[in-house]
């Protein structure tokens, strides 16, 4: 939502969950509580990134109000990026590992299909 571009090669060597939502989606709201939860608690190990699809800045912004967040919002006001990932339902989370590989994808709100999608692309533990 700050106006600069982002792209997934900027974050190569870095885990990356892909949530794709919007606004209007009854199921989207609760999923990005448990990202926000995930992003306080991975700090910065894993980048979390929602996309909304189809709207406007002043739309997304209005979702969230003054809440600071821990995670980047982008915007897909074309849903060009939506398209290219073949997203068909809100919310769709791509979990991707530091090589940039797709290692699940989750159709859904779920606490703990998120953290299992997670799991599998945190890497080993030290």
């Amino acid at each position: 939502m700050a106006g600069t571009e982002i792209t997934l090669s900027e974050l190569r060597g870095t885990p990356v969950v892909l949530n794709f939502w919007d606004t209007h989606c009854s199921y989207c709201q609760p999923q990005l509580v448990y990202l926000e939860q995930a992003a306080e608690q991975s700090d910065g190990e894993i980048a979390i990134i929602a996309v909304d699809i189809g709207e406007t800045l002043s739309r997304v912004k209005q979702s969230f109000g003054d809440y600071k967040l821990h995670f980047t919002v982008a915007l897909d006001t074309d849903a060009q990026v939506s398209y290219k990932y073949n997203v068909q339902y809100t919310p769709t989370t791509f979990f991707i590992d530091s090589g940039g590989v797709i290692r699940a994808i989750k159709i859904g709100a779920s606490e703990m299909e998120l953290w299992a999608g997670i799991e599998t692309i945190r890497g080993p533990t030290p």
